[in-house]
């Protein structure tokens, strides 16, 4: 089954995949990957989540962020948002603090966070909602992000160089 679900991703993102049969140790030992994909099932989701954030409790680069919507799998990334974020930014020389981010899913946690404005979506997961500095009252798909920064923009909040 889990075979089955990586081809399906793979052809989804792309991604080339290298199995490893529960042996997470082997991974690190090989060269930190940019991304572990641990499908465990949804029975299991809160164990597996459990035991990897105890076991990389103390790295520094590992994030463990769950699955959104039916939630069967965990990954271990080397980066995250966020980081990716404040890299963009230093590249860029854009204060954070002048900046807006939305999300929607767990792995927009630390993207949200590292903003000046971290907005979570109508859609969010509760763990999103709970960090978020507010909360669109849109979804996605009501085109959430273009009519939040509207009224942003109403408010005074956003300010554009013409």
């Amino acid at each position: 089954f889990h075979y089955e679900i990586t081809k399906r991703y793979t052809a989804l993102t792309g991604f080339h995949h290298v199995y490893i049969d529960d042996n997470f140790k082997t991974c690190f030992e090989a060269g930190l990957p940019s991304k572990i994909l641990v499908m465990c099932g949804e029975n299991g989701l809160d164990d597996t989540l459990k035991y990897l954030q105890e076991a990389h409790e103390n790295d520094d680069n590992v994030y463990i962020t769950r699955g959104n919507g039916s939630g069967w799998f965990v990954e271990v990334l080397c980066t995250n948002k966020g980081k990716g974020f404040e890299k963009l930014c230093e590249t860029l020389k854009v204060e954070r603090e002048k900046t807006v981010a939305f999300g929607d899913g767990f792995n927009d946690i630390e993207f949200i966070q590292s903003a000046g404005l971290g907005i979570a979506m109508k859609n969010a997961v509760a763990a999103l909602k709970e960090v978020a500095d507010e909360d669109c009252e849109w979804f996605n798909y009501e085109e959430g992000v273009k009519q939040k920064l509207a009224e942003l923009e109403r408010r005074g909040l956003l300010l554009f160089k013409k």
